[in-house]
């Protein structure tokens, strides 16, 4: 998260129909803006509060297995988790294996907890 966000991230978490502010993360595929991958689309954030969770493991495996229908809906995917982004690699290489998919939506890497504490996770 870059310095100059700090103030977006103090105040109380998240409620329905407030707007998502916008945050710098690292993911396996590049440093990204989340408003700038948003690219006036729909969007689900899936989190997860570790890798290699067996939960996490399923959904996200799942969710790369639609990924197809959700573009067809004009939906972009992302996830978050506070793991770091090499950690996220080795358990996308796990995903894929064990759900015979292939991950091509980002996984932000939230290390410092800072994007869960405003969706109060």
């Amino acid at each position: 998260m870059a310095d100059d966000e700090e103030d977006m991230y103090s105040g109380a978490p998240l409620q329905v129909g407030d707007e998502v502010p916008n945050f710098t993360c690292d993911s396996q595929l590049g440093v990204s803006t989340f408003h700038e991958v948003l690219d006036g689309q729909f969007s689900m954030l899936v989190t997860f509060p570790h890798d290699f969770e067996a939960v996490g493991t399923t959904e996200v495996g799942m969710i790369a297995k639609l990924q197809e229908e959700f573009e067809a809906r004009n939906v972009n995917l992302f996830a978050l988790s506070v793991d770091t982004k090499m950690n996220h690699r080795r358990w996308l290489a796990d995903v894929e294996e064990l759900q015979d998919c292939k991950i091509t939506f980002p996984l932000f890497a939230d290390t410092d907890g800072a994007v869960s504490k405003v969706f109060g996770l």
